[in-house]
């Protein structure tokens, strides 16, 4: 069953008592129809680029100094392409737990008005419910196309960053979903992802000067997003704060400055910062800036007042059950010391202003003296001071008169620019990626300056913290990442969350109305004086919690920069122009085909097969090159080579192209950096009618030029193979899908091993595959068992037999479509596909 035909039977749970499961979705918001991954080879059209342009650096004096390094200049200006980003898994948390308890047919999850074949390819043309996004792809990109494809200038209200905080890669990075650390010098511990290696590494070409072009592009690009009461934040270390804040004061001006949060991040005993005999680092920063202060979204949190705590220091008196006033002794302020019940603690206040008019300079008689204001003048009229002598509410202190103001008068203060109850320890949320960030920073700035149904940006999704933070509260979110690692560590913590349900304050708005808030009262010197009521304060960190419901991720995509389709590669002529050019190493058809010549045809069970020639044709059609190579039986044979482009998968229709202009070749040899999985599942026997085939997937390093470091671990091409899949028939016309493993293939011997069950990391299942978009009905987290958790928050609403199933290698029974797919993520984040045909499958 699709999982836009199903939806949690709200009824059958709430009539057995149980709580019921639900999420919040965007009634208000819209997104424009950016193209499924199935319907790529419609997006054909090169992609248009997006123009940034920076303050020019002007020698006027009056103007604040601005950091200069090397490079700078030359990227004043500079274009980004903008892609179309392309949806390929669609998910929601209730359509699993749909699924995984057989639940009937209910309104759709996913879908949007259906739109004919014509309207479908109308990309970014219509508008369809909005749907939060988790997209692959380096941020400047995405940003770029967000811009530019899909007109999202000024709609965001709050961007997060947590770049690289430095250029050292120690422990900055996560290559293995199972591994949550990197030892310098090792080989399996490297990312082979080329946006982690330039973000990460220590291999920058021009070092700190790279890193804070990288930084100024992304922060240009957050600019133009933000609405004009938007706000950006950075998170950084004490490295570079001070670079990072020269770079926001210049793209977004001085004046737009807002603060700077210091919070603390571990205890006294973390590492020294520079060297082990200086002061530990304990703690980061948040550089907050408004596109417009003026105009900035704002809204003030607090935090509890207590006794002896932060916020209440000058709160040392108290009021006796008996009217006794007196000081608190040490131990009571210490807390050691118990009061009676019913003391209330106070602080003696200043009852004078320095500012005010001459009519409140007057005696006042109380405790058998009269008093004037020693300067200025009294905080309120003769009328209010004899409400406050009705109320009770001076004291004497010495020969000063003062102002009693209750500790519960006000039970909190407002939280001001130093957190020091962000501290992570061992007792703290699980942590599952080597640089993720306490929720409790991120949840601030988004509460402080955001409402719900927001817009929030993360351009460095990371484990997808700010996305947790952002699906907790209601705003609406979108986040990139390069890391494949990080990407499925995000995907898992998101799909599996369970969150508190807030009341909302208009259901027929939904969630975009907001949430009703938990509220306090503030009793002032001015309301005692003048009997007005107390000032009514909203908790905007505090929504009211409904017990009664439990609430899972609403709908999301995960998408990834668009595969395009036309002509990928350079003539002869167009190479001769680039020979020697700088730009002639990125050229990616140079990179393959040289690589390929120096490495030879991968094979399975032997080593490559040693390439004696290989050259370039001159036309521009599908084969784009053409050489000899040495066979299993040491002859000589012909082949021809079809390359996928260089932000695409290769696809069953340039296969079919090249095999059709194929004659006359013994072998064809389609290489890329991604193939589809009809590709793969076309070409899986390595033969294709008359033709001998070979689909060999590139590392996406060979991009990289130098700036990768050589090691025995990188390997230039591999086969691709899919996941091994068993399809059993069970009663009612239902199946299950077994995941019976993978092939491991090393591409300098030739070996193929099945991989141990121990390095899958997750395996999805879409019961009717449409060949558009992958719709996520069943989620399997084998080794992370990432359900439990949620399993735990759903007692009673799903069977612990069911969330143990969730993490096996065999599905639940389903009703097939015509095609059931299966995506399987390894322990690296790289994904593989089987797609099956229910009529020819079954044992």
């Amino acid at each position: 069953m699709r999982p836009e035909a199903v939806r949690a039977s709200v009824p059958s749970v709430m009539a057995a008592g149980r709580k019921r499961v639900t999420d919040y979705e965007h009634t208000e918001a819209t997104r424009l129809n950016n193209p499924p991954a199935g319907l790529a080879q419609e997006d054909i059209a090169p992609p248009p680029t997006r123009a940034f342009v920076t303050t020019p650096v002007d020698e006027d004096p009056r103007l604040p100094p601005e950091l200069v390094w090397w490079g700078k200049a030359d990227t004043d200006a500079f274009d980004v392409e903008a892609p179309s980003i392309h949806i390929h898994e669609a998910l929601t948390t209730e359509a699993i737990i749909a699924a995984a308890r057989r639940e009937s047919a209910q309104p759709a999850l996913f879908a949007d008005p259906e739109l004919d074949r014509s309207a479908q390819v109308a990309f970014y043309e219509h508008e369809g419910r909005w749907r939060n996004r988790l997209v692959l792809g380096d941020s400047l990109t995405v940003m770029s196309s967000l811009l530019e494809r899909e007109r999202m200038g000024g709609q965001v209200q709050m961007i997060y960053i947590d770049p690289p905080y430095g250029v050292n890669y120690n422990s900055n990075f996560q290559a293995r979903l199972s591994r949550r650390s990197a030892k310098e010098g090792s080989d399996d511990a490297l990312t082979r992802e080329p946006e982690q290696i330039q973000a990460y590494r220590d291999t920058w070409e021009k070092g700190v000067h790279s890193y804070l072009t990288y930084l100024r592009q992304r922060l240009i690009a957050s600019r133009d997003l933000l609405a004009d009461s938007g706000s950006v934040f950075v998170q950084i270390s004490n490295e570079n704060v001070h670079h990072i804040r020269e770079l926001l004061d210049e793209v977004f001006g001085p004046e737009n400055f807002c603060s700077q949060i210091t919070f603390l991040k571990t205890s006294s005993a973390g590492s020294p910062s520079g060297g082990t005999n200086v002061l530990p680092a304990t703690s980061d920063f948040i550089l907050w800036y408004a596109k417009d202060r003026d105009q900035v979204k704002y809204r003030q949190l607090y935090t509890a007042k207590t006794a002896g705590g932060a916020g209440s220091e000058q709160y040392t008196w108290v009021e006796l059950p008996d009217g006794e006033r007196r000081r608190m002794t040490r131990e009571e302020r210490a807390g050691i010391g118990e009061l009676p019940e019913g003391s209330r603690i106070f602080r003696p206040d200043n009852l004078t202003s320095q500012s005010g008019v001459e009519k409140t300079r007057y005696p006042v008689q109380v405790f058998g003296r009269d008093f004037r204001p020693p300067t200025g003048v009294w905080k309120t009229s003769k009328e209010g001071m004899k409400r406050l002598i009705e109320a009770d509410r001076l004291i004497l202190v010495g020969n000063t008169l003062s102002y009693v103001r209750y500790i519960d008068d006000f039970p909190a203060f407002p939280i001001a620019d130093v957190w020091s109850d962000t501290r992570t320890s061992g007792f703290a949320d699980r942590k599952v990626y080597v640089v993720q960030t306490n929720p409790k920073v991120i949840a601030r700035c988004m509460l402080m300056t955001t409402d719900p149904g927001d817009l929030v940006i993360d351009p460095t999704c990371g484990s997808g913290t700010t996305a947790y933070v952002a699906e907790q509260y209601g705003r609406r979110w979108i986040t990139c990442e390069t890391s494949r690692v990080a990407f499925a560590l995000a995907r898992e913590r998101i799909l599996t969350s369970a969150f508190p349900y807030y009341e909302l304050e208009d259901d027929d708005r939904g969630v975009d109305g907001g949430f009703r808030l938990n509220r306090i009262n503030r009793v002032t010197l001015r309301s005692v004086a003048q009997q007005l009521p107390a000032e009514d304060i909203p908790l905007h960190d505090e929504p009211i919690v409904d017990k009664s419901r439990v609430r899972v991720s609403g709908p999301f995509t995960v998408e990834a920069l668009a595969r395009y389709a036309d002509n990928p590669f350079v003539d002869e002529a167009t190479a001769r122009e680039e020979a020697g050019s700088p730009e002639a190493a990125e050229n990616h058809v140079t990179a393959l085909l040289d690589a390929l010549k120096a490495m030879g045809i991968p094979r399975r069970g032997i080593s490559p097969a040693p390439v004696l020639t290989l050259q370039r044709l001159a036309n521009s059609g599908p084969l784009h090159a053409e050489g000899t190579f040495v066979n299993g039986g040491g002859k000589e044979e012909r082949f021809a080579v079809s390359l996928g482009p260089r932000h695409g998968p290769v696809t069953v229709g340039q296969i079919d192209e090249a095999l059709h202009d194929a004659y006359g070749y013994d072998l064809v040899v389609f290489a890329g950096f991604a193939a589809t999985a009809e590709a793969q599942e076309y070409l899986r026997e390595g033969k294709r009618g008359r033709f001998k085939v070979a689909l060999l997937e590139a590392n996406a390093d060979l991009l990289l030029g130098d700036l990768l470091k050589n090691t025995k671990a990188s390997q230039t091409f591999r086969l691709f193979s899919a996941p091994d899949v068993k399809v059993a028939r069970a009663e009612d016309g239902q199946v299950e899908v077994e995941l019976l493993g993978m092939d491991s293939f090393d591409a300098a011997t030739g070996k193929v091993t099945s991989r141990s069950q121990l390095e899958i990391a997750a395996w999805f299942v879409d019961h009717d595959y449409d060949g558009l978009v992958f719709h996520v009905n069943q989620a399997f987290f084998t080794r992370s068992r990432a359900w439990d958790a949620l399993g735990k928050s759903l007692k009673g609403v799903i069977e612990a037999e069911v969330v143990d199933a969730m993490h096996s290698f065999t599905s639940l029974p389903f009703t097939p479509g015509k095609k059931i797919a299966v995506r399987v993520v390894d322990d690296a984040g790289q994904t593989s596909e089987a797609i099956i045909d229910v009529d020819g499958a079954g044992q």
